[in-house]
């Protein structure tokens, strides 16, 4: 596709959703049926709709109908796009049953497990590893199956962990379909420009103060997408390239869910139990309004996009020294937001969370009892 056609997919994506969430907002105010109340961990107190991605899932669809009308090339309804279309929707349907009635944890993983294996016994999986340096491919076999769907599946439920604050997960989503926009060939290349267009549309209503939120069905669609499109992209070149760029970009999601993780194992408590001490938690606390802690972690993330873009067009050969910058901008963060104190003082975290882990164990048998 051309750029006139990608930027009428995203144009397409952007008015669908402008049409269609007033309408969620004015169903969700006269029955009260799409809201539900925040979630522990996200910083809203209001109950705000959670109804967001089904309009996002309805331009997704309409972006399909336009780009197989409008450009001849995308005519030809291909296998791969029809596991993409389908996949897509089904992990949305996952996560939309949720927000309208509570899974559990153990259900939702088991489904989008699921959905990730019948992606891959339809042809769509990480085969070969291409090494950049020396262009030897090692065949994969079937360890590639379980690698692509540990990737579909870690990369559904992050964007899910990262929709903490408003705006913040379709912000970073956002710039995803950017890269992969440019990064993808054209068999998903203007779903990415749509989906870039339906979030710079959905952002009217979900920037601070939010009056939509993505729910599970939205943050679950955007995680798959993202995940899926960077593998079918890899075709077009090095499939190291093709997962790394995109990891860039979530950069800072990721060393924050690493984090958390490692805060939690080392207390005793649930490693996906929700907590309020996650980076955005953080610049709260430190006195940052909602905006401002949203527009300084689209900051960082806009250098980590521009090194996704150097990842790709020099098919992995940068990512070395890129690691290196990608180092170096979280110690200089770490430092101004007062973070690398405690991060250097590993032994002494260490021993008070290990002293506290009995605590934590019978506050929370008292809790259950």
């Amino acid at each position: 596709m051309n750029l006139f056609e990608l930027l009428g997919c995203a144009l397409a994506g952007c008015g669908v959703v402008m049409l269609a969430i007033p309408m969620i907002l004015k169903a969700s105010r006269s029955g009260k049926l799409f809201s539900r109340t925040s979630d522990f961990h996200h910083d809203g107190q209001n109950t705000v709709s959670r109804m967001g991605g089904l309009a996002l899932a309805i331009a997704f669809v309409v972006v399909e109908f336009y780009a197989t009308v409008a450009d001849r090339d995308t005519k030809e309804i291909t296998p791969d796009r029809l596991v993409v279309f389908f996949g897509s929707l089904a992990m949305f349907g996952l996560g939309f049953w949720d927000d309208l009635k509570p899974l559990g944890a153990k259900k939702k993983l088991l489904g989008q497990i699921l959905v990730a294996t019948i992606v891959c016994c339809f042809g769509i999986s990480i085969q070969n590893l291409k090494i950049p340096f020396t262009g030897q491919v090692i065949p994969l076999h079937a360890w590639g199956t379980l690698i692509t769907i540990l990737w579909l599946v870690a990369i559904t439920n992050l964007i899910n962990l990262v929709d903490g604050v408003d705006g913040l997960a379709g912000g970073i989503s956002l710039m995803l379909m950017a890269l992969l926009a440019y990064q993808c060939n054209s068999t998903v290349q203007f779903l990415a420009a749509g989906m870039a267009g339906a979030l710079l549309g959905f952002l009217r209503f979900n920037f601070p103060p939010a009056r939509i939120y993505l729910g599970d069905g939205g943050a679950y669609f955007l995680g798959f997408q993202i995940g899926i499109f960077s593998l079918v992209s890899s075709q077009k070149g090095s499939i190291v390239a093709a997962l790394i760029a995109p990891m860039f970009v979530l950069g800072l999601p990721i060393v924050d869910i690493i984090l958390a993780l490692l805060r939690r194992g080392l207390r005793g408590l649930p490693l996906f139990r929700p907590d309020r001490r996650h980076l955005h938690h953080h610049l709260l606390a430190m006195g940052f309004s909602r905006r401002k802690v949203v527009l300084s972690i689209y900051g960082v993330t806009l250098v980590f996009m521009l090194m996704g873009f150097i990842t790709f067009w020099s098919k992995g050969n940068w990512t070395p020294i890129l690691l290196g910058i990608f180092a170096l901008i979280l110690m200089i963060c770490a430092g101004g937001m007062r973070f690398s104190r405690e991060w250097f003082s590993v032994g002494r975290i260490v021993g008070n969370s290990l002293a506290m882990r009995q605590d934590v164990q019978s506050a929370l048998c008292l809790t259950r009892w």
